[in-house]
């Protein structure tokens, strides 16, 4: 809808992305900014301030894709990875993805401890005491959330779009479809009692995930549940990882 909206060919994406890292990097690091591509002309353009950090701040970017995740790793970036329905096991196989990109571009064994210390990993979190507590109040705003996603990437009534544009709207469609509560529960979702929801993360430290970036407040749930949920889990799952020390360079 935000491509059609602009009347930008959704399937130029990649390579505006990957013209505009370059543009960025050349603002932070050069005194003006010279870029002839597909999409931007700059010609001779300063950009003040520059950042403190040197050489320029990280970049980290979102990977849903192989091409991505290829692209983000042979350039030594950060990598953001939605966990919100995506079973472990795939989070595996794209870090093992990463990993590969990785090491054939040449970064140092330290280079990629520090990079996947730096790998986050979103999950909707929901704390109650029990595991039956949790599920009951959770499940009706996750589905809804899920409801509303599938609506948002729905392409019905836009029309001019590219013909791998609706194909890929309609393969994911079906794909989060096909979802049942139940599959999410057992392989997403980190939703339970203290114990499970430790558990749950014990999993994705286990594969290599540095950070977690807890989805706290989703779907409509009750502003009370979401605080206790908050304090359940500061209280009784973080201390359970206080000996957990990040991966990363000091800037």
């Amino acid at each position: 809808m935000e491509f059609w909206g602009h009347g930008v060919r959704q399937e130029q994406s990649r390579a505006r992305m990957e013209e505009g890292v370059d543009v960025l990097l050349q603002a932070w690091t050069q005194d003006r900014v010279n870029f002839r591509g597909a999409h931007w002309d700059i010609r001779n353009v300063p950009v003040y301030p520059k950042p403190l950090q040197t050489p320029h701040p990280p970049l980290a970017f979102a990977v849903t894709s192989p091409e991505t995740i290829a692209w983000t790793a042979s350039h030594g970036f950060q990598l953001l990875s939605s966990g919100l329905g995506t079973p472990v096991s795939q989070t595996a196989k794209n870090r093992d993805a990463y990993l590969q990109g990785l090491r054939a571009a040449g970064y140092s064994p330290a280079q990629v401890d520090d990079l996947l210390g730096r790998w986050v990993v979103t999950k909707h979190v929901y704390v109650a005491p029990t595991d039956a507590e949790a599920q009951a109040h959770a499940r009706a705003p996750e589905m809804w959330y899920r409801d509303a996603f599938i609506r948002s990437l729905s392409a019905d009534g836009l029309v001019g779009l590219d013909p791998s544009v609706y194909a890929g709207a309609e393969s994911m469609v079906t794909r989060l479809r096909s979802q049942t509560w139940e599959d999410l529960l057992g392989s997403a979702l980190v939703i339970g009692s203290p114990e499970t929801v430790a558990r749950k993360i014990g999993a994705l430290e286990e594969i290599g995930v540095g950070e977690v970036g807890c989805w706290m407040n989703f779907g409509g749930l009750a502003p009370d549940k979401v605080r206790r949920s908050m304090r359940l889990f500061a209280e009784e799952v973080m201390p359970r990882f206080r000996h957990v020390r990040p991966k990363r360079a000091v800037a």
